[in-house]
């Protein structure tokens, strides 16, 4: 096999004919920045309940919990966005489609 056979099967997405899809790309930038601003807020909810006295009373310890929380479905967010955000490249239905299965089983 010669090296532009090779070169052309790593890169086979190249030859795709398939458009990408704009929707998903604006979709999952949405969902992309949900996300992040919450994931930062609740990284702000952190910070906060960390500076206080008793951080381990047991309100402080719930405030803390909802914070984490929400730092953890901000990535979450995050990673779903990113999904979507590859879907739209020109990969053809069966990728797009199965990133969709994964963003809705998470």
């Amino acid at each position: 096999m010669c090296s532009v056979e090779v070169t052309k099967m790593a890169y086979s997405h190249e030859s795709s004919r398939t458009k990408p899809n704009v929707l998903a790309w604006a979709l999952g930038a949405l969902v992309i920045l949900g996300g992040v601003v919450m994931a930062v807020l609740g990284v702000r909810d952190v910070m906060d309940v960390t500076g206080r006295s008793n951080m381990f009373s047991r309100r402080n310890s719930l405030v803390l919990a909802d914070a984490v929380r929400s730092v953890i479905w901000g990535v979450m967010i995050f990673t779903i966005g990113c999904y979507v955000w590859r879907a739209a490249r020109r990969r053809g239905w069966k990728d797009r489609s199965g990133r969709v299965l994964i963003s809705v089983a998470i």
